[in-house]
């Protein structure tokens, strides 16, 4: 039976703690009851979005007239050395439960917050490790054709921060498969608690947050070719790299002088460029204004276009 709440207030679960109140939310327990839910959905016409661990997103309406789905956990299986495990389960329960079975590969995402789902989905990323790296199969929901499927690895499109799921999003992650290899339990442990106190380290880790605002960029977007030149010049120097194929939005901001801006509660953080913080009170329209300016401003500067990262539902 699927159980439907209205008016449900989606602020707790957003890690920004800005929310929408939405007209319906459904935390759903079995897959197969979506058939069923996008029944209703159809019939009622009015928008739906997929909610993860809304790690990376801004509810950016009072209220969202629309469906609001959530899966339920539904644990983590082992096969020999594939993992298979449901969309609405956290990405750190994954790999602290692959790490205690001996298994890495995708240790180094540890202290990502957010679902096995939305990881796959935006292909998420960190110290070289994408969750696509060990990736098998993916099942699937299509809601047009109101069937389930399954996609290979290579069937998915990954690319830096979106795959499929992002372009069709008709398609809706249920289940994903993963393969690993056996490493030593110790060294694991090791590395993701050094992962971990780096996260914790980080001043804007005492702030509710959406991570990385925008993706990072290519500097051949840049026309102006000195301009080019002296920008990967400087990156080059300050970072020790040989071969430049992107520059962090951060670096670009910080730059500017757009840390520590502040519009209402929300401000850029002053030790990333890249992360907008909630002081305490920060509203969407606070958060929007920040985002509009970073993007105007390195427009004018550099000429790039700036693509964004976070998720904005109801714009």
């Amino acid at each position: 039976m699927i159980s439907i709440q209205e008016n449900f207030d989606t602020t707790p679960l957003s890690s920004f703690k800005i929310g929408s109140e939405a007209r319906y939310f459904v935390e759903l327990k079995n897959k197969k009851d979506l058939p069923e839910l996008f029944k209703r959905i159809k019939k009622s016409r009015l928008p739906y979005f997929i909610l993860g661990g809304a790690s990376n997103l801004l509810f950016c309406t009072k209220k969202y007239n629309g469906w609001v789905i959530k899966f339920a956990p539904r644990g983590i299986k082992r096969e020999a050395n594939i993992f298979q495990v449901g969309a609405g389960d956290l990405l750190s329960r994954l790999i602290q439960e692959m790490a205690r079975e001996n298994y890495g590969g995708l240790h180094k995402l540890i202290g990502i917050p957010g679902t096995v789902g939305g990881a796959i989905r935006g292909n998420a990323g960190s110290y070289g490790t994408e969750i696509s790296d060990l990736l098998l199969e993916v099942e699937f929901f299509d809601v047009d054709k109101m069937v389930f499927g399954v996609f290979k690895k290579t069937q998915c499109h990954f690319e830096y921060r979106s795959s499929i799921f992002t372009s069709q999003k008709n398609l809706i992650i249920t289940t994903a498969k993963f393969s690993s290899e056996k490493e030593n339990r110790e060294e694991l442990e090791k590395e993701m608690n050094k992962i971990l106190e780096q996260r914790k380290s980080q001043p804007y880790s005492k702030y509710s947050s959406a991570g990385s605002i925008f993706k990072y960029v290519n500097p051949e977007e840049i026309k102006d070719k000195e301009q080019r030149r002296v920008l990967v010049h400087e990156y080059q120097e300050k970072t020790g790299l040989k071969n430049i194929h992107s520059i962090p939005a951060g670096y670009l901001l910080g730059k500017i002088g757009l840390k520590g801006k502040q519009i209402g509660q929300a401000m850029i953080s002053r030790e990333h460029g890249n992360i907008i913080i909630n002081l305490g009170e920060a509203t969407a329209k606070d958060v929007l204004t920040l985002i509009n300016l970073a993007e105007i401003e390195v427009k004018d500067k550099w000429g790039i276009c700036l693509k964004k990262e976070i998720v904005c539902i109801g714009l």
